[in-house]
């Protein structure tokens, strides 16, 4: 969805074009040819024309200048800040590209969203942290996912919900199909709402021009606007809180305690009472939910009150129709 909005096709991708010099969201390949600060004090960058090699303050704030020779990827900070120190081991760019600063391809956030960023390592991935939970193959997507699911037979296109609800036939298809009642509501140009929805309807009008929705993103006082000014000028020190990618994203216990911690992001997911997989097949977890106690979500199909219990349950009572 980020990319869809962000990327370089989305529907606000000139926007990263234009004031940056570099789309928002990228390829998801992270090259050390973009740095962090790239989309703002490069050539092409929102303050090139100032901070750009060949502007004003070029000698100062260039990667060719006095902030180059010391954040710049062979500068005298380089183990902290270059693609091969600390900041590169982390979001995999320096805050300085390799380039003249002539941007790129590559995304402004693609070293904490790309497929190699910080997000992508733990998220995303045949090789992410929690692929063997949410992947096609880990435990989520071996209940939910694929034709061989274990609710493949209720939520699948051939499943109970399927056939309640999908395809040309389904149950609700003369609501929800594109003729049906919603379609004639939501769809196509004739659509009741689409002088709300359509492209010169309300939320067309919302979303563009000076004055639209996303004059608070582009904006002087917008979310750009956010990054660049606050309390602590040009991006607050870099990123964040108290300095340079918020004190290296530490925190009380150090460096990466954010993540690593007890109360960080691995901790959460793999400490507390029950583990990892106590949220997921405990009494009262994911599994417990889809599947157990009375409540469950096949309680409703499989329970003695449910839809199987109301066909089978009286078959052997003496009331029995045979």
């Amino acid at each position: 969805m980020l990319g869809d909005l962000l990327g370089d096709d989305g529907a606000l991708g000139d926007v990263g074009d234009d004031l940056l010099g570099q789309p928002v969201i990228g390829d998801g390949t992270i090259s050390d040819e973009v740095g962090l600060l790239d989309g703002v004090v490069a050539n092409d960058g929102l303050l090139g024309a100032v901070t750009g090699n060949d502007g004003v303050l070029g000698d100062i704030t260039g990667s060719e200048g006095l902030l180059g020779d010391l954040v710049g990827n062979d500068g005298a900070l380089s183990d902290i800040t270059g693609a091969d120190g600390l900041v590169g081991d982390l979001v995999g760019t320096g805050l300085l590209g390799t380039t003249d600063g002539d941007g790129g391809d590559g995304g402004l956030l693609d070293g904490v969203t790309g497929d190699d960023g910080i997000v992508g390592g733990l998220l995303g991935g045949d090789g992410g942290l929690l692929d063997g939970v949410i992947g096609d193959d880990g435990i989520v997507g071996g209940l939910l996912g694929g034709d061989g699911g274990l609710l493949d037979g209720v939520t699948g296109d051939d499943g109970l919900v399927g056939g309640l609800l999908g395809g040309d036939g389904g149950l609700l298809d003369g609501v929800t199909g594109d003729d049906g009642l919603v379609g004639g509501l939501l769809g196509g140009d004739g659509g009741l709402l689409d002088g709300v929805i359509g492209d010169d309807g309300l939320v067309g009008g919302l979303l563009g021009g000076d004055g639209g929705l996303l004059d608070g993103v582009i904006g002087d006082d917008g979310l750009v606007g956010g990054l660049l000014g606050g309390d602590g000028g040009l991006l607050d020190g870099v990123t964040g809180d108290d300095g340079l990618v918020g004190g290296l994203l530490g925190g009380d216990g150090g460096l990466l305690d954010g993540v690593t911690g007890d109360d960080g992001l691995v901790g959460g997911l793999l400490g507390g009472d029950g583990g990892l997989l106590d949220g997921l097949t405990g009494d009262d977890g994911l599994v417990g939910g889809l599947l157990g106690g009375d409540n469950g979500l096949l309680d409703s199909v499989t329970g003695e009150d449910g839809l199987l219990g109301g066909l089978l349950g009286g078959l052997g009572g003496s009331d029995d129709i045979v």
